[in-house]
């Protein structure tokens, strides 16, 4: 009998607790920066003579560009860090596997395939979506190295 009547009252107040508190080991994702989805592919085009970026040297321009592999593929030149590199994105991508061939000039066509994966985990920067693997012309490339900026050659 002791030992209910000393139960008793520890159960009543165990059950007049707040429930709402019981998110405390939820992170607070509102001061964690997170890495951005990847949505942008940058490649800086050189001249395979002079190693100097072609867009900058006016050697090519917008118009001596071509990509094939999905309509919804939207390119551009665009000053990133002090150079003119050529970006790449599509409003489709997601996990799996892509492939397109660039071609820039009348000479220089690349066939460029990517892999996209998503990092799993829980937490403030899970689920993201990167580049998990690149080759260009069945070269593969260093994805690990930051920021993803990719030198191709041309003639």
């Amino acid at each position: 009998m002791c030992k209910v009547l000393f139960f008793l009252p520890v159960l009543v107040l165990l059950s007049m607790c707040d429930n709402e508190g019981d998110n405390v080991l939820a992170p607070d994702c509102a001061a964690v920066l997170c890495e951005a989805d990847f949505s942008e592919l940058f490649l800086e085009v050189v001249s395979s003579d002079t190693n100097e970026n072609v867009f900058f040297a006016n050697i090519h321009d917008e118009s001596d560009i071509t990509v094939n592999g999905n309509p919804s593929m939207n390119f551009e030149i665009r000053n990133v860090l002090e150079k003119e590199l050529l970006v790449l994105s599509d409003e489709n991508w997601e996990i799996g596997s892509f492939e397109y061939t660039l071609r820039i000039g009348e000479t220089n066509e690349f066939v460029l395939a990517l892999e996209l994966a998503r990092t799993g985990g829980v937490g403030c920067c899970a689920n993201r979506l990167f580049l998990d693997n690149l080759k260009i012309n069945d070269t593969v490339q260093d994805v690990n190295s930051r920021p993803w900026i990719f030198t191709i050659s041309v003639n």
